[in-house]
């Protein structure tokens, strides 16, 4: 009997630390209001991003949901203003891998936005094969170049207000930087290769351009009230995860390999809600403004590996974003 009672004791244990520990995360608490300000976020409508949307939507934000799939968007309106019951929020299409059609989008929201306050660079790629519409690998077209041209062009709107209104910019990077480095004489060019570890590898390389633009955007906006942060969200039961199923050819071994991998991973994974806890902290935390440029986690600032503290590398990769992006930077 007693032998028993201390397996359950055990079991009870083990339940309460892996659910205060690895199935939930920190909680940002903020009764701040974003009613009047308007918030753009990048992949709005599923994951991490639907989860940030419904948090501003419960501050009554003037809210902008931009992704590639309007309907899937427009769905996800639906069950955000059933959930919050807040109805500012308006979608409207944008494609990061055609930097045409990041184009038209900044164009739109030029036109039709007095204001910028807040721009979520939240939209990412995990496993992608092939090149964007103006040949750029995948991954990086998508989760760096389309963000760093998306932000250019509307960045002299977010100037010209910040002397009277702050500007924050959040690229969601990932923890994944930390095995990630920057080869530029491939770093934007379409990969063939599809295994594993060299995939990831892009995924890696693509999130810690993330966090050297973060920096590099931070220093040429010292003498404006805009901050910029990048972010690790957390290890997050999200839609980006799916793409690794449909990467591979459906093979009964490729198949056995994602459930056996899918299966391991689950529990340490939280919910959409913690991933989006950091980014909130960004949002609506106005003590951090003297960190702009750094890196968060877990709902308060890290300090980053030395690897991408590099000066040399950050103007290296701003230069090489600047010369991709260059015929639809404004002139």
């Amino acid at each position: 009997m007693a032998i028993k009672l201390k397996h359950v004791t055990l079991l009870v244990v083990c339940a309460v630390l892996w659910k205060k520990y690895i199935n939930e995360g920190c909680v940002f608490e903020s009764d701040k209001s974003l009613e009047g300000k308007t918030v753009i976020i990048t992949g709005g409508n599923a994951g991490i991003g639907k989860a940030t949307a419904i948090e501003c939507a419960k501050r009554k934000a003037h809210l902008i949901i931009a992704s590639r799939n309007v309907e899937k968007s427009l769905a996800a309106r639906d069950d955000i203003v059933k959930e919050t019951g807040h109805d500012d929020i308006h979608v409207m299409k944008l494609d990061l891998g055609d930097l045409d059609s990041v184009t038209e989008f900044a164009n739109e929201i030029l036109a039709k936005e007095k204001y910028i306050d807040y721009l979520v660079n939240n939209a990412g790629v995990l496993f992608m094969e092939g090149v964007t519409k103006q040949g750029f690998d995948k991954v990086f077209g998508i989760n760096h170049l389309g963000h760093f041209l998306l932000t250019s062009l509307l960045l002299d709107r977010m100037k010209e207000q910040s002397s009277s209104r702050p500007v924050r910019i959040i690229n969601v990077s990932s923890e994944g930087y930390k095995f990630g480095s920057l080869n530029f004489t491939d770093l934007h060019l379409g990969h063939t290769d599809k295994g594993y570890w060299n995939n990831f590898g892009v995924y890696t390389s693509s999130k810690l351009a993330n966090v050297y633009f973060t920096s590099a955007l931070a220093k040429r906006l010292e003498n404006v009230n805009i901050d910029v942060f990048s972010l690790h969200p957390g290890a997050i039961s999200s839609e980006i995860g799916l793409s690794v199923s449909t990467f591979y050819e459906d093979t009964l071994y490729n198949r056995i390999w994602y459930n056996a991998l899918n299966l391991a991973v689950s529990p340490f994974l939280k919910s959409n809600y913690y991933g989006c806890q950091t980014t909130m902290v960004c949002i609506l935390d106005d003590s951090i403004s003297q960190y702009s440029g750094d890196y968060f986690s877990s709902c308060a600032r890290e300090e980053l590996l030395d690897h991408a503290k590099d000066e040399e590398v950050e103007e290296k990769l701003w230069n090489l974003s600047e010369k991709l992006a260059q015929p639809w930077l404004p002139k």
